[in-house]
Parts: C-alpha cells; structure tokens; sequence
C-alpha cells in the first residue's frame, strides 16, 4: 500500500499520493484527491479469516443478547444497511436469525458462564441472593433465580423452572439448596431468601384481592368511597413496613458494635491461633453484613411488587405516609451496611498479610 494511505472500516483507501514524486494540481499527471486527476479511491476489502468473521459474529450476538434485542432484528432491513454500512465484508458471512437463537446462544452462554465461574473462583467467600416468581401471563411458569455477590458485584448463578404443581416453599428450598450445592458451599457466607414471599404470599396479598377492581369503582371511585377494604389494606401496608425498619435497624446497630468489637481484638492479637480464629469470625460477619444488605433490595422489591399488585387492581395510589419517599425508609438505606462490608472486607486482607507475615 503506497505510504499514507490507509483502508478505513468501509475499506475505501484515503489519504496521501501514489508516489513520493507530489502531484501536479491541474495537469492530471499526479496523483491527490477529489475531482483532480490521479488515481482515483479503489475498494480494497481487508483480508479476514474464517475466525475473525466467526469473532465478529459472536461480538455482535453477545451485544443483542445484553441489550435484550429481539433476534428478529437480525433480518431488519435498517440493521443490515447499519451492518453492511460500517463493514461492508459481512455480506454473506453475517450470522442469520436460526444461527443466533440456537448455536450461537449456546457459545454466548457457555463463555459467560465460564466468565462468571472464572469471576467467583478468585473470591474467598461470596454471599447468594434467591427468589422465586411467576409469569404474569403464565401462571405454570414459575421460576427460582439464584445470583452470588461478592466485593459489590453481582452474578446470575443458576434458575430452575419449579412447575406450577411445585410451586411450593419447602420445594422451592430444596432447589435453592440443591442450587447452591453445586456452586461451591464452600465459598456461601450467606443466602438471603422468601422475603419476597413473606410480603406478598400473606395477609397483604389477600387484602389486594378483597379490593374492587377499577372499572367496578364507577365515576366517583376515590379512596374515600372505597370501603374499609382500602382502609384495612393502607394500615397492614403501614405496619409492615414498620416492622421491616425496626429489623433492619435493630441488626444495623448489632453490626456496628460488632465490627467494632472484632477490630479491637484484631489490634490485640497476636498468636496464629489468635488470628486464624479472628478470620473465621471477620469472614462469618462478612456474609452476615451482605446477607442484610441482600435482605433490604429484596425487601424493597416485595414492597413495590405488593403496589404495582394493588394499582392493577385499583387503579389508585395508596395513601400511606411511608410511601411519600419509599427509598427513603431505613430498610432501604443501605449506605452504612455496604460501608460495613467493604471495612470487613479490608480487615480480612489485613488478616491475611498477618498471618503470612
């Protein structure tokens, strides 16, 4: 390629002359750019291998099954020209519709999954979130999700389809535990779950279904002309929500007298034995802390679940004076518990440099 002329992502060579020698502006007889003689733009496309379209293919995959694309989108006239714009090689080698549902899913999948397995190999210890739910268009399709967390990330670990006929609490933990089994227990410090269950299978979900539905609510349908059914509902929401803040509040000052109570032994220990079992204790508090932090986003989850449910049905805003600002409870601060963790998360490499010292 003559020097300065570069092939750009349409594979159109820009730039520079055909030869050392300058050009003539006028004549024709040397070479630049635009209406001017010379040698005109010629499309070159870069040589690629098998491998580096099968590269390309799989980046592009990945790209919509993250951004949860339909895969009809492969076959959109505006996406092709998008495709075949930028890299106008891809002609007869872009993936097709049948490709990227099925063999394509399967690779996309087995590299995350060994992205994700490579990711919780290299934590000592991981904290596990699990929580079951049900399709609203399908009631059979009920599902279990587990996700791991560790040092503020989180992974999709497993899921399972439990049946409408299992959809039970003690089938559920069985799968959970079965679950959790097969991705190294060792490594659990603590597994939040059934909060989600807690909220909406009990009395407050009971209470959504005595309640009208909005086209049985007429012209003059407002909170006021609802019966007590409304009522009722408002104050089991309150108290719940009460109850959820006095917990979470109760274990938030518990954790901060006990980091503060393992940090003075760490500074006065000194023995191996000392320190080995100052580990195990910075390690179980370790998963205690992110167990609670769990315990809030799901907690948070079930409550907004619970007034979606109630809004569906109503067509109203609940009037309870704990929803001005939702996030705002103490249940769903997690601010000082996260600060927790990462404070523990330090000791325990403090521990370490200790015991190898």
């Amino acid at each position: 390629m003559p020097l300065g002329r570069q092939a750009t992502l349409t594979g159109l060579l820009k730039g520079g002359s055909s030869s050392g020698a300058g050009s003539s502006a006028g004549n024709g007889s040397g070479s630049g750019s635009g209406d001017g003689g010379g040698v005109p733009f010629v499309k070159k496309w870069p040589k690629f291998t098998k491998e580096d379209f099968e590269e390309a293919n799989t980046l592009l995959a990945t790209a919509i099954y993250c951004c949860n694309l339909p895969m009809t989108i492969i076959e959109h006239p505006d996406f092709l020209k998008f495709i075949y714009g930028v890299a106008p090689w891809m002609q007869g080698k872009l993936i097709g519709r049948k490709a990227l549902a099925t063999t394509m899913l399967d690779k996309v999948y087995g590299m995350t999954r060994k992205e994700v397995q490579q990711f919780l190999d290299k934590q000592e210890f991981v904290a596990t979130s699990t929580d079951a739910w049900s399709s609203e268009h399908n009631a059979g399709a009920h599902v279990l999700n587990v996700n791991a967390m560790a040092n503020g990330t989180s992974v999709f670990l497993d899921m399972v389809f439990t049946g409408a006929d299992s959809h039970t609490g003690n089938y559920i933990a069985t799968q959970a535990q079965l679950m959790l089994y097969k991705n190294d227990p060792d490594k659990i410090g603590a597994n939040a779950t059934a909060v989600a269950a807690t909220l909406t299978g009990g009395g407050l979900t009971k209470q959504v279904k005595r309640l009208p539905f909005k086209d049985q609510l007429g012209q003059q349908g407002t909170l006021e002309t609802l019966s007590e059914e409304e009522a009722n509902f408002v104050e089991a929401l309150s108290d719940t929500l009460h109850q959820l803040n006095e917990m979470f509040l109760e274990k938030e000052e518990n954790s901060v007298i006990r980091v503060e109570r393992l940090e003075h032994e760490l500074a006065a220990a000194t023995a191996p034995e000392q320190l080995n079992a100052l580990h195990k204790d910075f390690v179980d508090f370790h998963g205690e802390v992110l167990l609670l932090v769990h315990w809030s986003i799901l907690a948070y989850t079930a409550t907004v679940k619970i007034l979606k449910k109630h809004h569906k049905r109503t067509g109203l805003l609940v009037k309870a004076p704990q929803l001005g600002d939702l996030l705002s409870q103490p249940f769903c601060s997690t601010e000082l518990m996260t600060s927790i963790a990462h404070r523990v998360e330090e000791d325990i490499q403090h521990l370490a440099r200790l015991k190898r010292s």
